[in-house]
């Protein structure tokens, strides 16, 4: 979804979407192709556009759906994730040093470079920004047993707990038993 910057002036857009494709299916295109990782291109959510000189101020929230891959069991799972917009889109100025004053400010600031806003792109990318670095299915999963590959605990792992000691640390495993005797 694309907004012509020269259609803000002196009044605010606001947009709500709700399962609307077209919104993110141009950006999602631009992403690579990842088999544990996705964004169902259906999202709702409030945008609101503010322009105020040189600066448009993008607030809101939206709620989409990742599908990612659990990082201790490899399962895929839906995470359901409500993001905060909040930023302060900035028209490109021709002075390298007001360029530059910029790219240094503080807070979540977006340089535009031409004459219309990527909406759908702005979305993507704080989207993936809001992934958690290990994505889990259950905070309490237990992961993958080491011996035979299948989730712990689960009917499919045979596996005891005697079995899954390392060799090397029998030893501490026997002093263990001594003391709790």
């Amino acid at each position: 979804m694309k907004i012509k910057i020269e259609e803000l002036n002196d009044k605010d857009l606001e947009l709500s979407f709700s399962g609307q494709e077209n919104v993110l299916s141009l950006a999602l295109q631009k992403l690579p192709q990842k088999e544990a990782l996705s964004l169902d291109p259906r999202i709702a959510g409030n945008v609101k556009l503010t322009r105020s000189g040189k600066e448009i101020f993008l607030t809101g929230s939206v709620r989409g759906i990742l599908h990612l891959q659990c990082s201790r069991c490899i399962k895929d799972f839906d995470l359901d994730k409500e993001i905060d917009l909040s930023l302060v889109l900035t028209t490109e100025s021709g002075s390298y040093a007001e360029e530059h004053e910029i790219l240094e400010a503080e807070g979540d600031e977006l340089i535009i470079q031409g004459s219309e806003i990527d909406l759908g792109e702005i979305i993507v990318n704080e989207f993936m920004l809001s992934i958690p670095m290990k994505p889990l299915c259950t905070p309490d999963c237990p992961g993958l047993c080491p011996t035979c590959g299948e989730i712990q605990g689960s009917e499919k792992c045979k596996c005891s707990k005697e079995q899954r000691v390392d060799p090397r640390w029998e030893a501490l495993a026997k002093l263990k038993d001594k003391t709790a005797d």
